[in-house]
This record gives structure tokens, C-alpha cells and sequence, in this order.
């Protein structure tokens, strides 16, 4: 969105709330899941959530839960429950 706003020069847009990076990193693990299959892919993502997660609050803890996680659906649950909480608390924050 960004990219786009600049090229037809525009202002950035606002940052993307919480929810919606979730949502958008769900997106991106669902497929890593798909390529790489179950075990593999929740591996892989680990690093991959680690990255979408650095900037935001207790990404730390964030991070350590979701390393011990062995399937792809708690991996999922994990990074909807993050966001979403990240998501309430700005809004509460306002």
C-alpha cells in the first residue's frame, strides 16, 4: 500500500493496525505450511514470526511461546491471540 500511495504521489498510509498484520502473517504461514508441509513449516516460520513480531510489545515472550509450539494450528492460535491483544491494547490506549 505503501509503494502504490508513493507511486501515484500520495501520502503514505497509516501503519496497518495489529489485527491486520496477523491476519496478513497467518496468511504468509498458512502458506509456508502448504509448501513445506506440517513440520517443516512450522520450523521455518518460526523466523518468520520472529521478524513480523520485533517492533511490538513483549515480542520477547511472544517469541518464546511460539518456539516451543509443535503444530501449525496452535502456531496459528498463538499469532491470532498476539495480534489481536496488541490490537485491544492501542485501542484501549486511545
Amino acid at each position: 500500500r505503501e509503494i502504490e500511495a508513493r507511486l501515484a504521489g500520495d501520502a503514505a498510509p497509516s501503519a496497518p493496525r495489529a489485527a491486520e498484520v496477523g491476519a496478513i502473517m497467518r496468511a504468509h504461514l498458512r502458506d509456508l505450511y502448504a509448501f513445506y508441509g506440517e513440520a517443516a513449516g512450522v520450523r521455518i516460520a518460526r523466523k518468520h514470526i520472529g521478524w513480523y513480531c520485533r517492533d511490538h510489545a513483549d515480542a520477547q515472550l511472544f517469541r518464546q511461546s511460539v518456539m516451543q509450539t509443535l503444530s501449525a494450528s496452535a502456531q496459528l492460535e498463538l499469532v491470532r491471540s498476539y495480534f489481536d491483544a496488541l490490537d485491544d491494547a492501542t485501542a484501549a490506549a486511545v
